[in-house]
């Protein structure tokens, strides 16, 4: 449009004569996807007719609205590139077996069904038919899995090319409860998982004695590295700083939220366990190591599967993450240990906090029940007096 001056020629919009006697059509698109404006324009001669110049508009009109539609890749195309760019970062390991996981999912799972179509093409109704038939033909943990990666792939894209999200709302299914034991360990079943861990899931083990020593959550245990522990803190007790680490100037997934590093004491006997596995390791290693340069901790995924196979060889029901804390604080209450002392060690805010995690073990509720029925009497007892 430059510095001239320009008036309307005609009744039509968008179509104006210039000081200098040239036609000027200019055209204002609004992508009904992105809510942006598109505008083009282009200068015509003196002599140009209405008819004339009313066709440039419309021509104008469809370039606007195509034109950023001609450059965006189908599903497949853009996958491919995602792909690269994953491999490239470090995120993936080519030949990998996440790497083959992920590429023979999206070549049976999603791109026969939404490949061909470009990717602003795709809407909420494709993704959530695309659901319904996973559905319909697969396990709910499976589905799920699956639809991370498509979810992932589409985020991915929608910011790339500044598009809505199709899968805004389109829910996955929920997972089925696992039976599992979601309670303490009594205290003779310790030793048995401590055993169970060096036989079937030995490079775990500093994990679950560190575990079973603090009751830390498990997003703190997998960002827990070797310069954290001071063993030889005193003669008596060792010291785990519960840290956030930064990766590229973020938190490692799983990280504890809080900035402020956290102190744990780890009583001798304890750190008598853990020093055969941090002997002559560097201060910046992870206590379990992912493996790869790019995400060189272990996932919570490895940490569930870990504890399922050590839960089947020491013949417990399926242990999760929460085990550590539940035990913990359940036998702290059974040892005798003050509440506010157990809040302390699991660096809890509250004791209300603390008695979620505490578990009743039989021999309490017996004990329970046997004093209840002394306060709830089925019979009155006799009395010297009158009932009357």
């Amino acid at each position: 449009m430059g510095s001239r001056k320009a008036k309307r020629w005609t009744r039509h919009p968008g179509l104006y004569r210039l000081e200098d006697g040239r036609v000027q059509v200019r055209v204002t698109v609004v992508d009904q996807r992105t809510g942006r404006q598109r505008e083009r324009s282009q200068t015509l001669e003196t002599n140009t007719s209405v008819s004339e110049a009313l066709a440039v508009a419309h021509r104008l009109r469809t370039e606007a609205r195509e034109g950023d539609r001609a450059r965006r890749p189908t599903l497949s195309e853009y996958a491919g590139r995602y792909a690269a760019r994953k491999i490239a970062r470090g995120d993936w390991t080519l030949g990998s077996a996440t790497e083959s996981r992920v590429i023979r999912i999206y070549e049976t799972q999603i791109l026969p069904q939404l490949g061909a179509l470009r990717v602003d093409q795709i809407r909420v109704a494709d993704v959530q038919i695309w659901m319904d038939e996973q559905v319909i033909a697969f396990a709910p943990n499976t589905v799920r899995g699956r639809w991370g990666q498509l979810q992932a792939m589409l985020r991915a894209a929608c910011a790339e090319y500044e598009l809505p999200d199709p899968t805004r709302s389109v829910r996955a299914p929920r997972a089925p409860k696992r039976g599992g034991a979601d309670v303490a360990l009594l205290p003779q079943d310790v030793p048995r998982v401590l055993q169970a861990t060096k036989d079937v899931a030995a490079d775990w083990y500093p994990i679950v004695v560190l575990g079973f020593a603090t009751g830390a959550r498990p997003s703190e245990l997998l960002a827990a590295r070797v310069g954290d522990l001071a063993l030889d803190y005193r003669e008596d007790v060792g010291l785990w700083t519960v840290a956030q680490h930064l990766v590229d100037g973020h938190p490692i997934p799983g990280t504890k939220t809080s900035r402020d590093p956290e102190e744990v004491y780890l009583a001798r006997t304890w750190c008598d366990e853990l020093a055969p596995s941090v002997a002559d390791r560097l201060p910046g290693e992870y206590l379990v190591s992912g493996g790869y340069a790019r995400r060189p901790w272990r996932s919570a995924a490895g940490l569930t599967g870990a504890l399922a196979r050590i839960s089947t060889a020491c013949g417990l029901e399926r242990l999760t993450a929460k085990v550590f804390r539940q035990t913990v604080a359940t036998l702290g209450q059974l040892g005798g240990v003050a509440a506010a002392l157990v809040q302390a060690h699991l660096r809890h805010a509250s004791l209300a906090s603390t008695d979620i995690y505490t578990r009743p073990q039989a021999d309490q509720r017996i004990r329970a029940a046997k004093q209840l029925a002394e306060v709830v009497q089925i019979r009155g007892k006799k009395s010297g007096g009158s009932n009357e």
